[in-house]
């Protein structure tokens, strides 16, 4: 027997505003004290507890029917399984990166910069390392030093450098199938990583060759003379992780073959490396996940919470209402386009608020899922707009950490690095263009 669908109510979304009060709230207070990290000073998990105490204080149920609904959202398969995903990224990303695999895969690609081509080899570069990592800030991290070693002795403009990092990793992290935002987007859309690959790589492609083709235009021609050593054999885990995901073989075989790959070859081609390192690696790298692991079970909690009080119907209606304004007409392709640029809009404001373009998804997911279910969106759609439009803002708001970490790295302005973010605004204006075009 079907659980009765409960009412429209606005005033149930007071926890989800709590939340975002007290996360961006404290950020700007750290910001404004001076601290350019300051919205990420305290661990968004955190924020929950006020907005979970709200939610108990609204809940017309007692504390025991409370409760119930709360862990019944935290326990649902589909956020049990992220967070095992996320644990093993974790350690997978740092047994890689311990290994020498990253920075293996970057001098592979500084090898195969061609002269004159300097601008799009970085942004190619930086895309390749995103989408081996799963992560945009640790590509900007790894590869920050050594693009500066490169040109310190080049004449060219460090904003431009700064624009085709930050293009190349936003560009690999929303293709990444073990990226924290094609966890969370698939993983609350119910559908496979494969299949939102696929749907992904229809828009981004030309979005990025539109960007490659920016940067050509705009590079000097500099000769690069270095020559670092290829290591091919260290970014096998990374190829084999690709080839596994791409043939559709299950995310947990996937993550658990590249962790035993990176870990073997690590113990044999490093001397000083052994299987206690390993260990090591494997619980350093799964703890700093802890964070995001939190986080997506209370939010699970908070957002079961919300729906059984009418507030994820509530912001349905309330995106149906805003875009039917917009949008004339109640044929097929109105109603499909009213769905997604309701979702789209979800993440979008979500990851202006938060920051965080894997805590926006986590936070838009239910809703957004419960859009594409009514309109006969596919998930793997809903899925694609999630991760894209997260990675649009979080690759252009001068205060997310991924733009702080390479303005402060190349010693210029946040700004003026977001300004020369162009992957990230063609990829908004490709998928626009998709979204009102497709049939």
């Amino acid at each position: 027997m079907n659980k009765p669908t409960p009412p429209s109510n606005g005033r149930s979304l007071l926890p989800l505003l709590c939340f975002l009060i007290s996360y961006l709230g404290t950020g700007l207070s750290f910001y404004l004290s001076g601290d350019n990290f300051g919205f990420y000073s305290l661990p968004p998990a955190y924020a929950t507890l006020p907005a979970i105490l709200v939610a108990a204080w609204l809940s017309k149920s007692d504390i025991y029917q409370f409760v119930k609904i709360f862990f019944s959202g935290m326990l649902h398969i589909n956020l049990l399984s992220m967070c095992l995903i996320f644990l093993l990224t974790g350690a997978f990303s740092l047994v890689a990166k311990s290994t020498g695999a990253v920075e293996a895969a970057v001098n592979i690609g500084l090898q195969l910069i061609p002269d004159g081509f300097l601008l799009p080899g970085m942004f190619i570069i930086a895309a390749l390392v995103a989408t081996a990592m799963g992560s945009s800030v640790g590509t900007i991290a790894t590869i920050s030093p050594i693009i500066i070693g490169i040109f310190d002795t080049i004449n060219i403009n460090p904003l431009l450098v700064a624009g085709a990092v930050i293009s190349g990793a936003m560009f690999g992290d929303n293709l990444s199938i073990i990226s924290d935002t094609t966890i969370a987007a698939t993983r609350t859309q119910d559908c496979r990583p494969r299949d939102k690959l696929r749907e992904n790589l229809i828009i981004a492609l030309p979005a990025a060759l539109i960007t490659t083709l920016i940067f050509y235009w705009l590079t000097p021609y500099n000769p690069l003379t270095i020559a670092p050593e290829m290591e091919i054999i260290k970014v096998l885990p990374y190829l084999l992780i690709f080839v596994l995901a791409v043939c559709g073989v299950n995310v947990f075989v996937v993550l658990i073959c590249g962790l035993v790959s990176a870990g073997t070859i690590g113990v044999i081609t490093l001397n000083h490396y052994h299987l206690a390192t390993l260990a090591d690696n494997i619980q350093q790298g799964a703890w700093g996940m802890r964070d995001i692991t939190v986080l997506t079970l209370l939010i699970g909690g908070l957002g079961a919470v919300m729906e059984s009080q009418g507030g994820v119907l509530y912001i349905r209606q309330k995106f149906n209402t805003l875009f039917t304004r917009i949008i004339k007409g109640s044929h097929s392709k109105a109603k499909r386009l009213k769905a997604e640029l309701s979702i789209s809009s979800l993440v979008i404001m979500s990851n202006i608020a938060t920051a965080n373009n894997t805590t926006a998804i986590i936070l838009s997911g239910q809703a957004a899922r419960g859009i594409a279910t009514t309109n006969n969106i596919p998930a793997r759609r809903s899925a694609s707009l999630l991760d894209i439009f997260s990675c649009v803002i979080q690759g252009t708001i001068p205060w997310g950490v991924q733009i702080l970490l390479l303005s402060a790295s190349l010693s210029v302005s946040p700004l003026s690095v977001s300004m020369y973010s162009f992957y990230p605004m063609i990829l908004a204006l490709v998928t626009l263009a998709f979204i009102f075009l497709k049939p």
